[in-house]
């Protein structure tokens, strides 16, 4: 309830070019601790995964919008 994020679980994911992904454990690992007022730039705060540029990059993209979303809709400002 502070904006910090508790984890993140990739349910379903499917990459097209073989198992260059981000359902790897330290993907989704990097974000616990998180605020959801941080910038979560890939390649600033958030490491890249290698030859998967573009899912990294929505990936991130999801997770940043959601939790601010969450965060919108349930918690109250500071």
């Amino acid at each position: 309830m502070r904006g910090v994020l508790a984890g993140v679980v990739v349910v379903q994911h499917h990459e097209p070019y073989g198992n260059i992904s981000v359902d790897l454990p330290a993907f989704p690992a990097q974000f616990v601790g998180k605020s959801v007022r941080d910038p979560f730039k890939v390649g600033q705060d958030i490491d890249a995964v290698s030859r998967a540029s573009i899912t990294t990059l929505s990936a991130t993209r999801a997770i940043r919008n959601s939790s601010r979303r969450m965060a919108t809709r349930y918690l109250t400002p500071q």
